[in-house]
């Protein structure tokens, strides 16, 4: 974090600028850490992923509910695996539209805080929901309930991301881009790991370090009135 930060400096958006600007450096330390847990995840991955009519619900509150819409898709289709993405907030109201007793879970929440509440009772009611539930939470807080309780757990295997991930900023920025980047390289190594997304890392520091200082305006002041963005897909 910039040494010269100031309560009021963080109105001005140097929190935020901070994580945006260190999101490639955040990127390949999570996907490092993760190609170091590979055989770990495995192990408690592997045996889940062999079980017939597993179901794959990847969740969060807010922003963090945005990143299971957007990978859900490739996910399934990549893996072949029922992935599907449900906000915590459903969950909680309607779990039983949700959680089929009958099926086994694998419940991956994303969560930057950790200590969200309908994050917190999402991973509560699916145990009692659904008797062979699992649990991967994804989440930037060390401290927070969820990383404490699945650390503690039978059934879960939790990924923490790295601290600076834990966005101070108004908006998330690291944080879901990071718990994103995380989820996809759990699931398909082969393709996103800290070597193959580098070249990513690389191009969006390249852009970053190309847009000068944010005090000022990324864009400038004219003629610009609008942003439109644009994606496809995943």
């Amino acid at each position: 974090m910039p040494k010269n930060y100031t309560p009021a400096a963080a109105a001005t958006g140097t929190w935020t600028e901070e994580e945006i600007r260190h999101q490639p450096r955040a990127w390949i330390r999570s996907l490092t850490n993760i190609d170091a847990l590979r055989s770990a995840l495995n192990n408690f991955l592997e045996p889940l992923l062999r079980k017939e009519n597993l179901r794959i619900i990847l969740t969060g509150a807010g922003t963090s509910a945005f990143i299971g819409d957007i990978i859900a898709p490739w996910l399934a289709s990549h893996t072949g695996k029922n992935f599907s993405a449900v906000p915590t907030t459903d969950l909680v109201t309607n779990p039983m539209d949700y959680l089929n007793p009958a099926h086994p879970l694998l419940l991956i929440s994303f969560c930057r805080s950790g200590n969200s509440p309908e994050s917190v009772a999402a991973v509560e009611l699916a145990n009692q929901f659904v008797p062979e539930c699992y649990h991967l939470p994804i989440t930037c807080n060390e401290a927070g309930a969820l990383y404490q309780n699945a650390i503690n757990s039978d059934n879960a295997f939790a990924l923490l991301m790295p601290a600076e991930t834990h966005d101070r900023g108004f908006a998330m920025t690291s944080s879901i881009t990071t718990m994103m980047a995380s989820c996809l390289a759990v699931f398909a190594p082969e393709t996103i790991n800290s070597q193959t997304f580098r070249d990513v890392a690389d191009r969006c520091q390249a852009i970053l370090t190309s847009l000068g200082d944010f005090s000022e305006g990324v864009f400038g002041y004219a003629p610009w009135k609008r942003i439109v963005y644009l994606g496809s897909g995943g």
